[in-house]
């Protein structure tokens, strides 16, 4: 750990994520027809690292509506092509950024 840095504790942020994964799942359910292809390849058990090459800045919010687990999501100090208007959605979530 480098000199500065602070240990993340968890479970991290329960209350906050759980009401956006309730928000996201109820309005995403009604507006989309989400499906999974692959489901049979995801382990039942043991760790998971879950890695996504998102196209979109929406992309996070499919993960969190189908992903059964607790999620963190690693991001860039920048990222250009997410409206300013919605950066309080990353604060609120906790998503870890470089610096």
């Amino acid at each position: 750990m480098s000199r500065g840095s602070h240990p993340i504790r968890y479970p991290r942020l329960r209350l906050p994520r759980a009401l956006m994964r309730s928000l996201i799942r109820h309005a995403l359910g009604t507006i989309a027809d989400v499906r999974v292809q692959g489901e049979e390849n995801i382990p039942k058990e043991g760790p998971l690292l879950l890695v996504a090459n998102h196209f979109h800045y929406l992309d996070p919010v499919a993960m969190i509506f189908v992903a059964p687990w607790p999620l963190e999501f690693l991001a860039g100090s920048i990222t250009p092509n997410a409206p300013r208007s919605l950066s309080w959605l990353r604060k609120l979530w906790g998503v870890l950024s470089g610096a």
